[in-house]
């Protein structure tokens, strides 16, 4: 993604597709025993519908 916008290159984009896997598998263990604290989104979408996914549920947080 980072190469399609013409930014440089970090070092997660170094990784290996295995690496960004067990970071993955990782968060989304915790996303499963902390709920309340971490959330999935899922970013497969246009900019604009990540973007209103986020705000959806930061409204809800600044609403509790």
């Amino acid at each position: 993604r980072m190469k399609l916008r013409n930014e440089p290159l970090d070092r997660f984009d170094l990784e290996s597709e295995e690496f960004r896997m067990r970071v993955r598998a990782g968060y989304n263990n915790i996303a499963l025993k902390e709920p309340e604290r971490v959330k999935i989104i899922n970013a497969e979408g246009t900019p604009e519908e990540t973007v209103n996914a986020i705000m959806e549920i930061v409204e809800k947080y600044l609403e509790a």
